[in-house]
């Protein structure tokens, strides 16, 4: 009872409860819920550290990287380490009025610090000092130790990560290795290495390191004392605590900053990667110093709480054997430099010396049983699983059929008597005397009945797309979309007028399958059967819409794997087997990435095709060629295929757009993985045309090249580009981020619903195949999907880095329907592959954020301004385009983002351009929150009212239709778009450029462009938006044969026009 009425220590014990409570509220269980949805996928910024304050560049000398990772280091564990020091002095300020600090037993002291441990949730390091704090009031041996050693390994959180990232018996060793070591080897450690401990010796508490007088300590066990006011015990307790404070501070910061320099100096000079690459002992002997040096590494390391289990699944994702992984997932974080200092500090040299041998010698111990366990027990598992695979691959498989639609009859009669017709206009006035006639022909926009929304009425509101005439996808055919790469990220989209009756429909291709849309009047939408598809189109990857014979009506062009492009004819809108035509076959896999345009100026379209091989990132191959096809002109051309400069990489985005406005069209090429992108400038040489390397004219783009867009953001007249990536992965990055399971849970639709678990399931399992192998496929209740894992588990190799050529000997052997994978690996057994070597590539790649160049008026150099313009992170970007969905005048900017085997979902984002130079993010606003893989998107005006309505297409689930609905409720905002008729030049005019003059001094340049994207691909049509403006002034045009044309006439908003170029009577044209 005395100690419930010392107000000290009710004052010590509220101090303690609310600087724990605002820790782990406000910082600790936040941060680690934020690691547990993350898991494998997030990014590490440091190689100490998940989240860096200063980019390490590689331009960095060692004394600089060694800085700024320890400046990192120190960032990354301030909050923990200032909650560390708080809390050790207020331990030591309670100890202090504590007479009993011990249990009888050493099992008893060893649990109570378990106890007083594990829910801290601290990393090693800042349980340094709470440690140092527990020995110096007193605290047994036992207890010190065991606090610091649960603290990082046994919180809640951290166990159930483990549990998640890692199979059964790799979480299992571990949590057994950690619990020997705290409750057997501590308590023996403690009896027969440290000296005994006189417990009389801290009774006192009037010793210098504790700070607190004898005075003081004099009254701590009389009666009169307990009955002082609550200010005198507070006063005491303020003074007192400073001076712990002050005491724990000078003992432990110091040493604190040298170990973050130290291991700063160690991953330096043994990075992560070196540790992957080196580990590959050939005999005992080196297998055995290999383990015993990684366990000094891991042990040495002074890590945050959880890296351990981040880096460990990296690595093993990287090819890391079980039993290295287990090694550093056990030293890792349990101890650190930082704790044997400490150790050293307060028990001896003798101590930390011999407790640091002890956590390698475990290490060492449980790599060993991992290793054990893997080979006695898992393989054996899976050999036994890939015995069935021969039989499982004889099962017939029954694939939906995705080209149903109507027949092209039945379009003509619902779209008969609905078709928006042009105007003519007046005579319009050239500026300067030519060879060509224009001719300007006009339609308004509809009109919309004003509505009475409320004030917060999201911009776009969401349509069934089933019920506008978009059916729905089949569940998922099987394992391999949800999981293997190119597979599971298909779903292309393409728009334009494909029947010519004024309306934008929409070509698709989703879950390998194409379907086309017809727009009846932009009230729905009706699928057209296309007639020489059969019934099998799983190999289609990518589908685009141009008009390659420039007969006026859209052709489709479609990409086969490994039986290149073909192109569809189209027949006044009817697409049959008399009408197609393929392209001569390339060493490619399949085009990835499709872009359009009069590259060479001969009046016709030709074609730039981005390849796609294996998905492998540190090789290069023939089979990742890029291609130029020069289209020869004619009703019925013929393409002549020219490899593109610069290394072959994975390919997934080709932009052909005039970057430097010197009326040339030029290519910049977006690589996945480590080939750097591919910058080519377009000029001619005696009257011919070639692409030229620049790899000097931008420093730096991005590492996992998705999506390159150019468009003038802040109507300075000068195209500014984006480059948009993987990124968000990171703790800093500030994406919301679900997991999966509350992003399933966000869909209307019941199918999505359950397509979205289904995919779940097969994410957790094919997680776990990586880990175990093929074993962990027979946990599926599809024997198909049962095949595709086994098969999925063997060929996933071929993406480790540094895996032996032996290690594919399974996957060679895979039988039909895997008979790709085979090949694939078999042909890197055999040496058709080339190692890249991007050391001196150019330009350099930044990983983990988003690249935007302006180009600096007066310098003519490129700025980049991602960060402060808003646009550095957008999540796993597939798809970034520039629109102005508001039409006030701003290009705002739209992203499609995420992947099924994430173990966190981020929504598709709309960034506001506010016309300042800032892009704000409204996604929620706007009403276009979504959280499901979405690969590709188009804005188009489907309805004709005005404004830009938005079809995306997400990898597994129905089509996303969202109406916009400005014109509704926003009326001053207006609009104008353009069509070209090209009666000179390629017929839609692709390439062209338009720049608008309106109000006071405003102008606005845009480009018809149809490529940059992924698996996205815009109608041709310039839109631009102009606010409250009601006309144009006037407008220049230039043209992609390298003319301009200047309009001298007022152009009015809510109207669409049509130039179409002419030559005039006698003169000829080019």
């Amino acid at each position: 009872m005395l100690l419930i009425k010392d107000r000290r220590i009710l004052i010590s014990l509220l101090f303690l409860l609310i600087v724990s409570i605002t820790f782990w509220n406000g910082s600790r269980y936040p941060s680690l819920n934020d690691k547990a949805v993350m898991g494998g996928d997030m990014t590490l910024e440091d190689p100490l550290g998940f989240e860096a304050a200063f980019t390490l560049e590689s331009t960095f000398s060692l004394v600089q990287t060694i800085f700024y990772t320890t400046l990192n280091w120190v960032s990354t564990n301030q909050k923990g380490m200032f909650f560390g020091l708080l809390l050790a002095a207020g331990l030591m300020t309670l100890f202090s009025l504590v007479q009993r600090r011990e249990f009888k037993g050493r099992m008893s002291n060893t649990l109570f610090g378990v106890f007083l441990g594990a829910p801290l949730g601290v990393c090693v390091n800042c349980a340094a000092p709470i440690a140092k704090a527990l020995h110096t009031t007193g605290m047994r041996n036992e207890t010190t130790l065991a606090t610091m050693l649960s603290s990082p390994t046994l919180n809640v959180i951290v166990l159930s990560m483990l549990f998640t990232l890692f199979p059964f018996y790799i979480a299992l060793t571990k949590i057994a290795f950690t619990l020997l070591l705290i409750l057997i080897v501590v308590p023996l450690f403690v009896r027969y290495v440290l000296p005994e401990q006189s417990v009389t010796a801290f009774s006192g508490i009037n010793t210098v390191d504790c700070h607190v007088s004898s005075r003081v300590s004099s009254k701590i066990t009389s009666p009169p004392y307990l009955n002082i006011s609550w200010f005198a015990a507070t006063t005491w307790f303020v003074g007192t605590y400073f001076k712990q404070l002050r005491f724990i501070v000078v003992k432990t910061v110091p040493l604190m900053l040298l170990a973050g320099l130290l291991g700063a100096t160690l991953i330096t000079l043994v990075p992560w990667e070196t540790v992957v690459t080196f580990l590959k002992p050939s005999g005992y002997f080196s297998l055995v110093a290999a383990m015993l040096g990684l366990a000094v590494f891991g042990v040495f390391l002074p890590v945050p709480i959880a890296f351990d289990l981040i880096i460990v699944a990296t690595l093993t994702a990287l090819g890391m054997p079980v039993k290295f992984a287990m090694i550093l997932l056990f030293t890792l974080g349990i101890f650190s430099i930082y704790s044997f200092s400490i150790i050293w500090q307060t028990m001896g040299r003798k101590a930390a010396l011999i407790l640091y041998a002890i956590v390698v010698i475990l290490g060492v111990s449980a790599g060993i049983t991992a290793h054990l366990w893997e080979t006695y027990t898992i393989q054996v598992k899976n050999q036994q699983a890939f015995s069935q695979i021969e039989e499982l691959g004889q099962l017939k498989r029954i694939l939906p059929n995705y080209n149903e639609g109507v027949s092209i009859d039945e379009i003509r009669t619902l779209t008969k008597g609905k078709e928006l017709q042009w105007q003519p206009t007046k005579k319009v006035s050239l500026s300067e005397a030519t060879s060509t006639n224009l001719e300007i022909y006009s339609r308004p926009f509809s009109k919309k009945q004003p509505q009475t929304l409320a004030n917060k009425t999201p911009l776009f509101h969401q349509v069934n797309a089933a019920k506008a005439g978009l059916p729905p996808p089949s569940p998922l055919a099987n394992y391999l979309k949800v999981n293997m790469l190119p597979y599971s990220q298909l779903g292309s989209v393409a728009a334009g007028d494909i029947n010519n009756d004024g309306w934008p429909d929409i070509l698709v291709t989703q879950n390998g399958y194409l379907s086309l849309y017809i727009n009846i009047a932009g009230q729905r939408f009706s699928q057209q059967k296309i007639d020489h598809l059969g019934e099998d189109q799983s190999t289609l990857f990518n589908a685009a819409l141009a008009d390659l014979n420039n007969d006026g009506w859209l052709d489709i062009v479609t990409s086969t794997f490994k039986q290149g492009l073909k192109i569809h004819y189209s027949d006044q809108g009817n697409f049959t087997v008399d009408f197609e035509r393929p392209l001569p076959t390339t060493t490619d896999f399949y085009a990835s990435a499709l872009a359009f345009g009069d590259v060479d100026r001969d009046g016709d379209l030709d074609i730039i095709q981005g390849s796609y091989s294996h998905g492998v990132n540190s090789i290069s191959t023939s089979q990742s060629t890029n291609y130029l096809w020069l289209n020869n002109g004619g009703t019925d051309p013929v393409f002549k295929p020219i490899a593109l400069p610069g290394i072959p990489g994975e390919t997934l985005s080709t932009l052909l757009s005039d970057i430097n406005q010197d009326g040339l069209l030029d290519l910049i090429i977006g690589n996945d993985f480590a080939v750097p992108d591919t910058v080519l400038l377009g000029r001619f040489d005696n009257n011919e045309f070639h692409f030229y390397l620049a790899e000097d004219l931008f420093p730096y783009t991005t590492l996992t090249t998705m999506s390159i867009d150019s468009a003038d953001i802040n109507n300075d007249l000068t195209f500014d580009l984006l480059w948009a990536q993987i990124s968000g992965n990171s703790m800093s990055s500030g994406l919301v981020k679900l997991a999966p399971e509350r992003s399933c849970e966000r869909l209307i639709d019941e199918q999505d619903k359950q397509n979205c678990h289904n995919i779940q399931e097969m994410r957790q399992v094919s997680q776990l195949s990586g880990l175990v192998g093929e074993s962990a496929c027979l946990s599926l209740a599809s024997p198909l999907d049962q095949g595709d894992c086994i098969a999925y588990s063997v060929y996933r190799k071929i993406y480790t880095p540094h895996t032996p050529l032996s290690k594919l000997q399974k996957c060679t052997e895979l039988p039909s329907p895997w008979i790709s994978m085979a090949e694939t690996c078999e042909s890197m057994q055999t040496g058709e592959f080339t190692k890249v070597e991007t050391t001196n590539g150019k330009p350099k790649q930044k990983t983990q954020r988003n690249i935007l160049y302006s180009l600096e008026p007066f310098s003519q150099s490129y700025k980049e301004i991602a960060k402060p313009t808003g646009l550095v992170t957008t999540g796993w970007t597939w798809n970034a385009r520039f629109n102005d969905v508001n039409n006030d005048g701003w290009q705002d900017l739209y992203t499609v983002t995420g992947v099924n085997t994430q173990s966190f979902t981020s929504s598709n984002l709309l960034f506001e351009n506010n016309a300042t130079g800032q892009f704000i993010d409204k996604t929620e606003d706007y009403g276009l929150t979504y959280f499901s893989p979405t690969t590709a998107s188009t804005f188009l005006d489907m309805d004709n009212d005005g404004d830009l309505d938005l079809i995306a297409v997400p990898i597994s689930n129905n089509l996303l239709l969202y109406k916009n609905d400005l014109q509704s409720n926003r009326s001053k905002s207006r609009a104008i778009a353009f069509q070209i008729e090209d009666q000179l030049g390629n017929h839609s005019g692709i390439a062209t450029k338009i720049t608008i003059h309106y109000g006071k001094g405003l102008a606005q340049i845009k480009e018809l462009k149809v490529g940059g994207g992924y698996l996205s691909f815009d109608a041709p049509i310039i839109w631009f938006g102009l606010g409250h403006h009601d006309r144009v002034q006037h407008i220049d045009i230039d043209w992609p044969d390298g003319s301009r044309t200047t309009l001298k006439r007022e152009l009015f908003a809510n109207t669409s026009y049509l130039i179409k170029r002419t030559a005039k009577m006698g003169a000829q044209a080019d």
